[in-house]
C-alpha cells in the first residue's frame, strides 16, 4: 500500500472505538454417544438379502455413496453431514477380511432385530494394508448394497470418521411402525 492509502484508511478508522469483549461463552452441544451392540451369532436365522451386481473397488481416498429408491433428499443430506444421530457403532479395525464380513452380517442383524434405524461401521482406510486397495473398505461397500434392510450409506464427516467409516440409514420395521 502506498503511504497515501495508509493515511486515507487510518483517516476512515478515526472515529471508531473497539467493543468491549464480551463475557458469553458460546458451548456446542454434543451429541449422545453411540452404544456398541453385543453381536449374538445368529445360525438359521437369515437376513434378508438381494443379488447386488458387483461395484467398482475404491481406493483409500474415495468416498463411499449409496442409496435406494424412496430415501428422501433431505434424510440423505443429514446423513452425509452427520446430523442423525447414530444409535449403534461397529469398529473393524484389526479383523481379518472373513472375520470382518461376519461381524457385520451379525451387527447387521442385531441392528435390525433391535430396530435401529442409523448405524456406524468403521472401517478404516487400508493404509496399512499390503495390498494397493483397501480390503475392509472395499467389503463393506460391496456387502452393504447386498442387505434389503440398508437403505442408503454414505462415508461419514470428519468428525465421525470421514472416508475411513460409513454411516448408515436401515429400513423402519413394520413392527416399529405399529408402535406410532
Amino acid at each position: 500500500m502506498l503511504d497515501d492509502e495508509k493515511d486515507l484508511f487510518r483517516d476512515s478508522l478515526s472515529g471508531i472505538t473497539r467493543l468491549p469483549p464480551s463475557d458469553k461463552v458460546h458451548h456446542r452441544k454434543k451429541p449422545p454417544k453411540a452404544k456398541r451392540i453385543t453381536q449374538p451369532t445368529f445360525e438359521d436365522d437369515q437376513l434378508s438379502m438381494i443379488d447386488s451386481p458387483p461395484c467398482e473397488e475404491v481406493a483409500p481416498d474415495d468416498s463411499l455413496y449409496f442409496y435406494r429408491a424412496g430415501v428422501q433428499p433431505k434424510q440423505l443430506r443429514d446423513l452425509r453431514q452427520g446430523k442423525l444421530p447414530i444409535e449403534a457403532e461397529l469398529d473393524l479395525h484389526g479383523y481379518t477380511r472373513d472375520a470382518a464380513e461376519e461381524a457385520l452380517l451379525n451387527f447387521i442383524k442385531t441392528a435390525v432385530k433391535q430396530h435401529k434405524r442409523l448405524i456406524h461401521v468403521i472401517h478404516g482406510k487400508g493404509q496399512t494394508s499390503q495390498t494397493p486397495l483397501p480390503i475392509l473398505k472395499n467389503l463393506v461397500n460391496q456387502r452393504l448394497r447386498m442387505f434389503n434392510d440398508v437403505l442408503a450409506f454414505c462415508s461419514a464427516p470428519p468428525h465421525q470418521g470421514g472416508k475411513g467409516a460409513v454411516n448408515i440409514i436401515l429400513k423402519r420395521n413394520k413392527h416399529d411402525e405399529l408402535i406410532r
